[in-house]
């Protein structure tokens, strides 16, 4: 994994606040949880590679700084990274796949706990994650396993590979990701593998989460564990997205829905109790999911791309 100091990306990010929003390094290195003397050497090379000249060089990620700027002030977001809009949609899920590993690689520390959600934009993470110095992590599925299809989506695969690639410790939730109601929900928690599992979930250092839309091409219909019925029932109560199978409306209230929650996994609720809870989406039609999701405070990272990004604003 490169230093974070020769992260271009995050060194644009840095000489901006330094130079154009007369953020001290102190200051800005509380806002990104790093050193002050990491800070010190990125403004340094920020001249050195000239992404500073006097004025801000454009040459890297800096049309973006504004824009994520503005989006943290707005929502109190303790950090927003923005990627670029790509020919194809699947590249621009790749974009920000990307961004998030990168994000994930400068947030590890030792002894960490790393919870991962389920869907297509998280299972692609682990592929740009390349390796870390921190030790002891243990990466947790914070959803049990889905249907029979597109198993790769399921968040105990994902864990496996996030596990693989940081060299960590990963723990299986041997259970569905939804039962068919309540009292079987119940009965299965109360097994001792499963409630381990659902323990660990609830000391997170940073959760890694999908932030998902109600469409067809989402994971929980792709999955199974969704029928379109249910879907369209879901459309009719105004959701406006989901975080592990479980929905919430445009305000972030998950109370319309809690009555017929029968996933088995982490309560997203306590998501507000985790340091670095990185929420992940790209293009426009997660807007709603998004802000339904910041409005929750589900989540106070974002990666998401130019297009949502400027939704939200619009929205």
């Amino acid at each position: 994994m490169n230093s974070i100091v020769e992260d271009k990306r995050l060194i644009t990010k840095v000489c901006a606040m330094y130079y154009v929003s007369d953020l001290s390094q102190k200051e800005i290195a509380s806002l990104l949880h790093l050193s002050r003397p990491t800070i010190s050497r990125m403004i340094a090379n920020g001249k050195k590679m000239g992404i500073v000249d006097i004025k801000i060089n454009s040459s890297y990620s800096t049309k973006y700084v504004q824009l994520e700027c503005e989006l943290e002030k707005r929502f109190k977001l303790d950090e927003v990274v923005i990627t670029d809009v790509d020919a194809s949609e699947e590249q621009t899920k790749e974009n920000v796949s990307r961004a998030a590993a990168a994000l994930v690689g400068r947030l590890l520390k030792s002894g960490q706990r790393i919870g991962v959600t389920m869907g297509s934009t998280i299972a692609q993470i682990p592929g740009y994650l390349t390796g870390t110095k921190a030790k002891d992590l243990t990466v947790i599925p914070l959803i049990g396993g889905l249907g029979s299809v597109r198993m790769k989506l399921n968040s105990n695969a994902i864990a496996e590979d996030f596990a693989g690639k940081l060299g960590a410790d990963y723990l299986l939730m041997n259970a569905p990701a939804r039962v068919s109601d309540l009292r079987t929900k119940e009965a299965l928690i109360k097994e001792n593998s499963i409630k381990e599992v659902l323990e660990a979930c609830e000391d997170l250092d940073i959760a890694v989460c999908g932030i998902g839309a109600p469409d067809a091409s989402s994971a929980i219909i792709k999955t199974g564990f969704i029928s379109s019925q249910e879907l369209e029932k879901l459309k009719e109560d105004d959701v406006a997205g989901d975080i592990c199978m479980q929905f919430f409306d445009p305000s972030g209230s998950t109370k319309r829905f809690s009555d017929e929650n029968s996933v088995i996994g982490l309560d997203i609720k306590k998501l507000k109790n985790v340091k670095y809870s990185i929420g992940v989406a790209c293009t426009p039609k997660k807007t709603r999911a998004v802000l339904g999701a910041i409005r929750g405070k589900f989540v106070n990272y974002l990666v998401i791309d130019e297009a949502c990004a400027k939704s939200l604003l619009e929205d």
